[in-house]
């Protein structure tokens, strides 16, 4: 996921430095919570936190159309994976 992220950062597919971060600071979150194997804090993290960010980026025009499916859909296969 933080390469998908990086990708699309260098392809300009976020309106500023904070909405990348932002993305970035949950996803190092879960990849802490990953190495613990604490899987309900993983799936915890990625639906709550992180679609919700997905979401409000959105809703707000900060991720384009692209980012934003993508990464959706590549949280919801995690998820799935990881119940």
């Amino acid at each position: 996921m933080a390469l998908l992220v990086e990708r699309f950062e260098e392809e300009g597919a976020f309106e500023n430095e904070d909405t990348v971060h932002s993305l970035k600071l949950h996803l190092a979150s879960v990849n802490r919570f990953e190495k613990q194997e604490d899987v309900d804090k993983v799936v915890r993290h990625m639906e709550r936190g992180f679609k919700q960010l997905l979401v409000y980026q959105m809703d707000n025009g900060l991720i384009s159309e692209e980012a934003y499916s993508t990464l959706m859909a590549q949280t919801n296969y995690l998820i799935k994976k990881w119940r």
